[in-house]
């Protein structure tokens, strides 16, 4: 007798890695295999640091500028 699984919720992410192939999704959403991250994605979080560090700083500069000498760094 086969029954039906229930579940509460699957985001669309889960989803759609499902539909486009159910046994990647069985080998990192329920036995969590080990996997290395794609090139772009280490490249995108570094793009990705480096953007929020430079507009920190400019937000810094631009709440401090009347206190602090305009110097480049």
């Amino acid at each position: 007798m086969d029954k039906e699984t229930v579940v509460a919720h699957r985001s669309f992410s889960s989803f759609s890695s499902w539909i486009r192939c159910g046994k990647a999704w069985q080998l990192e959403r329920k036995l969590q295999a080990p996997s290395e991250p794609a090139w772009w994605f280490v490249g995108g979080q570094a793009f990705h640091s480096a953007a929020e560090k430079f507009l920190l700083n400019e937000f810094r500069k631009q709440q401090y500028k009347d206190k602090f000498a305009d110097v480049p760094f």
